[in-house]
């Protein structure tokens, strides 16, 4: 991105480092799939209508609910820029950085990674394991948003002053993502529970409500307190 910039790409740059970019995850993947699989190969003979049938189903549900997470965190900038005006954009976008970052990046990566282990417990019936693992996993997730919380209270202020000037901060706003996160982290780690028991369909469309009801309070609460009536939407 930052060489399509130097270049005068302008922001078509962006969009062509997140195709470059994964074009790079798709050949690395196979690379790394065929050293641990040497012996395996792709073949249609192979393929199985039930079986796509089945992914195809729980998978489109996971994307459906995905793109409903991706609508409700996302389109706080566009309802600032339609019902408060641009130039308010940017502090909203700057004093969120950071509890977005910890929250949707880094709570979403372990997320992804305990799905596979509560998979196999949840499969291999093995319910005494798997309620120990939910209480931890529940007691770790607690315990990361309380860090994370705790370290945005700390940081975000100075990060902003030496990022771009304190000018850019706000207090009101930061108080609000300071509770965002706490909630935020917990629910990201637990989700992949739901990912890992394949029972997708609620979950699906609580997301897609949970889209629709984001916008509608954002664009009333936005129109009466603002940037804060946003945040807490």
């Amino acid at each position: 991105t930052f060489i399509m910039i130097n270049f005068d790409a302008g922001v078509y740059a962006l969009a062509i480092g997140e195709i470059i970019g994964s074009i790079l995850i798709l050949i690395s993947t196979f690379a790394l799939y065929k050293k641990c699989y040497p012996n395996t190969y792709l073949k249609f003979k192979l393929f199985n209508k039930n079986d796509a049938k089945y992914l195809l189903i729980n998978g489109g549900m996971m994307q459906m609910g995905r793109i409903g997470n991706i609508v409700a965190s996302t389109v706080d900038t566009i309802i600032v820029t339609a019902v408060i005006g641009p130039a308010q954009v940017v502090t909203y976008v700057l004093v969120s950085k950071l509890s977005v970052l910890f929250s949707n990046t880094f709570a979403s990566k372990i997320a992804s990674a305990i799905i596979p282990g509560f998979a196999a417990l949840f499969s291999n019936n093995n319910n005494n394991e798997l309620k120990n693992s939910i209480l931890k996993l529940n007691y770790i997730s607690v315990r990361l948003a309380i860090i994370g919380a705790c370290g945005f209270a700390t940081i975000n202020e100075l990060f902003l002053e030496f990022w771009v000037g304190k000018e850019y901060f706000d207090s009101t706003l930061n108080i609000i993502f300071l509770i965002w996160i706490l909630h935020e982290t917990t629910y990201r780690v637990s989700s992949g529970m739901f990912f890992s028991f394949c029972k997708l369909n609620k979950w699906a469309l609580f997301s897609g409500a949970d889209a629709f009801i984001n916008i509608a309070l954002s664009i009333i609460l936005g129109s009466f307190y603002g940037l804060p009536g946003i945040a807490i939407a």
